[in-house]
């Protein structure tokens, strides 16, 4: 037993170090972890006919982490505009990548229907994985709300891909009939649905309550709660991923004492088992296999990289008439195969089926090929697509609230307006943050403080992704649109959800209204804001020529035409992420003498009349 944990220390050490090489490197660390699980297979063969079965349930309990955390890790107010398009890319979308693959193998491939089915069940979802590993460590951040279709997408897709596997192994087996076939399917999704909501609310109850006091205890009960909704549901012949990927996205949206630790820890074991998994395929795989499969398995990958997973993509998407052609091919291009498919496949090794075509050594081809082909190209796709947001690092804050109150001080401010992301954007602040605002003084260095947030329109609707509830708890609210968390529309769409967020009570300013993130009509928001006492910032930071916002600067001279011409009110904003940048208008001023804008209408002018502005908003 000794010499074994420190085999399995040495493997882990091992992943560890190769996880350092990789990002030094450029190589995808999954595909490391397969190429470190083939060497250490061939030095053992016979280990992967004696503990095949074994190995096949530690990768489907470690799937089981990797579903709970992909919805654990998912934010209910980032992917709430996208959730109808990403449910059906996680259904339809896999049943017509399984349909076409399987279509292909039988028609141009010669294979038999049966084992058509499989295989295009076994590729047909994507690996959230895979994905968010290459994104996270080329720091690519999408346009048009990209990201968050791809993370519900890919972190929910694999229950319906499980479930089309557990179909053809069965007819496979010939333990299914057509009306089998239909009930299964019927347990599989009801079940699925039906334990996920009630283990969810039972364990929402109780981590709210007071039984669990203290932080070990929440993470082996969440642990448990993990295990239990994929048990308990397969038990009863329901989809166990499915209800595991439910209880994790509610759990994960829900607020409850010392969340943070059990998201870092959640993360750890996910890290862990996607190694594990990953590495376990290449300690089953046999290279003689490998080879005799590489061509069949080549053109399975091109057809699904080029063909079906395109024709799944487009066929779900181009109904909503909203999605450019660049960005479903984006998002066509980013369907990685991973973690699930290779679970999948090692479920037809354990079936003991007599299969015409080695599937398993074929989805191992495709898994390699997908990682290190297709994921090595995908910032370059993502750029040649024009889908990076070139301003995705500046929401981030590099300086605390005290150095931001030190440096106003210094410059001689009276009152100093501070606000943080809201949880829209990848990366930014918990509800957390802004429920606890009220521990911060309002009053530093001889300067008034403000503290609010800085809101995020998600959609055409006008939609805010913080609640009333922490809204109320704000000083002030500033909403604007962001292409990482906005799904966009047409100029007259872009511009009712704007107005919309500008008659919100919440609202007191809009932030960058100018800075050509959505196209959109200037008279209609000013008359807006006007009628709504609401603010619009003219934004120093995205006049500044690195920016890149070739809009920015007639955007904002036709506002401030506008609002002189109207006689409404605007406000000048550093939009400063660090202190240096406090109060820094020089851009923007540059444009209120061009257009003669009076100085009554600037509210930075009068801490009185800014306050007094305010108070007539959140009057009405």
């Amino acid at each position: 037993m000794e010499v074994a944990l420190i085999i399995i220390a040495v493997i882990l050490f091992t992943c560890v170090f190769l996880n350092n090489i990789s990002e030094r490197v450029g190589v995808p660390v999954l595909l490391m972890f397969i190429l470190f699980g083939i060497l250490v297979g061939t030095s053992a063969p016979e280990a992967i006919n004696d503990y095949g079965e074994l190995i096949g349930d530690i990768c489907s309990i470690s799937l089981v982490f990797v579903m709970f955390y992909g919805g654990f890790g998912t934010r209910w107010s980032s992917v709430r505009p996208v959730i109808g398009e990403s449910a059906l890319l996680a259904s339809a979308g896999v049943v017509v990548t399984a349909a076409s693959v399987a279509l292909f193998c039988h028609y141009a491939l010669g294979w038999q229907w049966a084992e058509s089915l499989l295989m295009g069940s076994v590729i047909s979802s994507t690996d959230a994985a895979s994905v968010f590993s290459i994104l996270r460590t080329k720091s690519l951040g999408l346009k048009r709300n990209t990201s968050p279709i791809l993370e519900v997408e890919s972190g929910s897709n694999d229950p319906c891909s499980y479930m089309l596997t557990a179909i053809c192994l069965s007819l496979l087996g010939g333990e299914l009939s057509a009306g089998g076939v239909l009930l299964m399917l019927l347990m599989q999704i009801a079940f699925g649905i039906i334990f996920g909501l009630v283990i969810a609310k039972i364990a929402q109850l109780i981590l709210k309550g007071r039984s669990l006091n203290n932080q070990g205890v929440k993470m082996l009960f969440i642990f448990a709660v993990a295990l239990t909704s994929y048990a308990l549901p397969t038990l009863f012949g329901g989809n166990g991923y499915l209800s595991t990927y439910i209880v994790g996205i509610i759990l994960g949206n829900t607020e409850f004492s010392e969340r943070r630790p059990l998201v870092s820890f959640f993360d750890g074991i996910t890290s862990l088992m996607e190694i594990l998994i990953f590495f376990l395929l290449g300690f089953m795989s046999v290279p003689e296999r490998l080879a005799e499969a590489f061509i069949p398995a080549l053109i399975i990958f091109f057809f699904l990289t080029l063909v079906a997973r395109p024709f799944a993509v487009f066929s779900v998407l181009l109904p909503f008439r909203k999605y450019p052609l660049n960005q479903m091919s984006l998002i066509s291009f980013v369907g990685l195969r991973g973690a699930a498919s290779i679970v999948f496949a090692i479920m037809t090794l354990n079936n003991a089926l007599n299969l015409s075509n080695d599937i398993f050594s074929i989805v191992f081809v495709i898994v390699l090929l997908s990682i290190s082909l297709q994921g090595s190209l995908i910032p370059f796709a993502s750029r040649r697509l024009k889908m990076v947001e070139l301003s995705g690092g500046d929401d981030s804050t590099f300086s605390t609230l005290q150095e931001m109150a030190q440096a106003a001080a210094a410059k001689g401010l009276k009152l100093l307006g501070i606000t943080e992301h809201a949880p829209g954007i990848p990366g930014t602040c918990d509800l957390i943050y802004f429920r606890n605002l009220h521990v911060v003084p309002r009053r530093m260095y001889g300067i008034d403080l403000m503290l609010g947030a800085e809101i995020n329109i998600t959609d055409t609707q006008g939609t805010l992704d913080m609640d009333p509830f922490h809204l109320k708890k704000l000083d002030f609210g500033i909403a604007g649109i962001h292409s990482v968390c906005y799904q966009a529309g047409t100029k007259d769409e872009n511009t009712t959800g704007m107005v919309n967020a500008i008659r919100n009570p919440y609202v007191h300013i809009i932030s960058h209204p100018g800075d050509g993130t959505a196209a959109l009509h200037f008279e209609p928001l000013v008359l807006a804001a006007k009628e709504s006492h609401t603010l619009l910032e003219i934004n120093n930071s995205s006049l500044k020529p690195i920016r890149h916002k070739t809009e920015a600067r007639a955007n904002n001279l036709e506002i401030l035409r506008l609002c002189k011409r109207y006689e409404v009110p605007v406000i000048l904003g550093s939009d400063a992420h660090i202190s240096f940048d406090i109060a820094t208008y020089d851009y923007a001023l540059q444009l209120v003498q061009e257009t003669d804008f009076p100085e009554s209408l600037l509210m930075n002018t009068s801490v009185e009349r800014f306050r007094k502005y305010l108070f007539l908003n959140n009057e009405e």
